[in-house]
């Protein structure tokens, strides 16, 4: 039920170099841009995981320099992933789409969830439009997120020498186990995706080498001894 208190944990995971100085050049030392990377990393993750092309994340409103009231504490992010479609694609049209969401950040999120006539009922959420944010600590604060209850939130902290991130998330949902190979998967992704640009989604691996070797090797050893001379059954 979405009136009853989720019991929320975290993992802890980094992304060091070479990867850290490659998310770095690309983005031209900007928080924004490295954000926007980011999340691009979790929608082809996301677009992996259940196949779907239309993808949705969270994402808070730039922090604030006054405080004051906002309309909203936290916007919307749509992306169309597709496997044919470039990782360079996707950054090109995921830029202007985190523009355009902080330029109608007023425009009320409730609204807006009415007018799509979502049902908690339909999504499994206890909100309905999008549930996973990702956000990174140089630009954005956490606490906006306070109000809107999902599943899974992931933050990145920006160091001098690595990217700090942290997952937290729903243990009613989700096993300590089962986050962690997402971390290594998103790990994974990243660097594949980022190592050539101009590659589709669909041949960007998630899957590490000894993940593999365990799927296709060990977990597929079923040789078993048997008498020759007998039948098999």
């Amino acid at each position: 039920s979405g009136d009853t208190e989720k019991e929320m944990k975290e993992i802890s995971f980094n992304i060091p170099d070479p990867l850290f100085s490659r998310l770095n050049k690309i983005s031209n030392n900007s928080d924004v841009r490295l954000h926007i990377i980011l999340v691009a990393g979790w929608m082809m993750l996301l677009q992996k995981y259940t196949g779907h092309s239309d993808i949705i994340l969270g994402m808070p409103t730039f922090r604030q320099k006054t405080e004051g009231q906002l309309i909203n504490t936290v916007v919307a992010l749509r992306g169309n992933v597709t496997g044919d479609m470039a990782v360079k694609e996707l950054l090109m049209k995921l830029g202007p789409t985190v523009l355009e969401a902080d330029k109608h950040q007023n425009y009320p999120i409730e609204t807006l969830v009415y007018k799509l006539q979502f049902q908690r009922e339909e999504t499994g959420n206890d909100f309905p439009l999008f549930d996973i944010s990702v956000l990174m600590e140089q630009i954005h604060d956490i606490s906006y997120l306070d109000n809107i209850r999902q599943n899974v939130i992931v933050s990145f902290s920006k160091k001098s020498d690595r990217l700090d991130g942290v997952i937290r998330y729903n243990a009613g949902l989700f096993k300590d186990s089962t986050i962690r190979q997402v971390a290594d998967h998103y790990h994974e992704l990243l660097k594949n995706a980022l190592g050539d640009v101009a590659v589709p989604v669909s041949q960007v691996s998630m899957i590490s080498p000894d993940e593999r070797q365990k799927m296709l090797v060990e977990f597929n050893d079923n040789r078993a001894g048997f008498y020759r001379d007998k039948s098999i059954y």
